[in-house]
């Protein structure tokens, strides 16, 4: 394996894929149907098994009652990561970062995977589960996009992939499918407990890994050998040494000369 090397990828794609979902509100209703206040649904990342301690925090910070439940609320995580075939390219293309006068930094083609994401809804009331579904839903049609940016290899908003001479990438923009969802319905039902609705909706993001930085020393000098490939008397004989450089300050010098010298010997 090669040195240490992070990118930071699978948090920027989870940041980017909550924030999908952060901002959804809903109505409360009165008895005679009017809209008393919109209330905010939390999000948290996490399982749903894990919901019981934010609902502790947020009676710490309320001042709620140990038996206030706390809904609607919505929880996501990070269920399994599967490589993307259908989606993978040549893997050993370059993609160039940045150059300079000594070295070429670059990377391979990213190798693609895709995230599975489960989010889950929950709440008292039935209105309450519609009114977040049609907030999220009509947008998935059958996708959204999330943008990446990636500055350690030069991947942001800022470049433009239409310069020839403009090294690095344009920012990640990623696929974000709504693959199925549904309501959890409980076999068992205790009488004593509250009733709670409970919606489960799946995604999956068409995302990447990378692999580390390479940096690639430039070639400065090609020593060439020249040869007839007629017929005549001196077929095959060679015709002269040519030498090509990126810099116009090395002709002939040391190494020329052991080749010159090799090939004659």
């Amino acid at each position: 394996m090669a040195n240490h090397f992070f990118f930071n990828i699978m948090r920027k794609i989870i940041v980017q894929t909550l924030d999908i979902f952060n901002n959804v509100t809903i109505g409360k209703y009165s008895t005679s149907g009017e809209i008393e206040k919109f209330v905010k649904v939390p999000l948290i990342f996490s399982s749903k098994t894990k919901q019981w301690y934010f609902q502790q925090s947020k009676r710490e910070t309320d001042g709620l009652y140990i038996h206030d439940q706390i809904f609607p609320k919505m929880s996501i995580a990070l269920t399994n990561m599967e490589f993307a075939q259908d989606r993978m390219v040549n893997n050993l293309q370059q993609i160039v970062i940045s150059k300079n006068l000594e070295t070429l930094s670059s990377h391979l083609v990213p190798i693609p995977y895709n995230y599975q994401f489960s989010l889950d809804i929950a709440a008292q009331y039935m209105v309450d589960i519609t009114q977040i579904l049609e907030q999220i839903l009509p947008w998935f049609n059958p996708y959204v996009f999330i943008r990446i940016q990636v500055p350690e290899l030069n991947i942001n908003s800022e470049n433009d992939s239409d310069d020839p001479n403009e090294d690095g990438s344009e920012a990640l923009d990623l696929k974000v499918l709504y693959t199925g969802g549904g309501a959890e319905i409980p076999v068992d039902i205790d009488l004593a407990d509250m009733r709670v609705l409970l919606w489960n909706l799946s995604f999956e993001v068409h995302g990447y890994l990378f692999q580390p930085i390479q940096e690639t020393p430039y070639v400065k000098k090609i020593i060439s050998s020249t040869y007839s490939m007629g017929t005549s008397a001196v077929s095959g004989s060679e015709l002269g040494i040519g030498i090509t450089s990126n810099t116009s300050d090395v002709k002939y010098d040391d190494d020329t000369k052991i080749l010159f010298d090799y090939e004659r010997g």
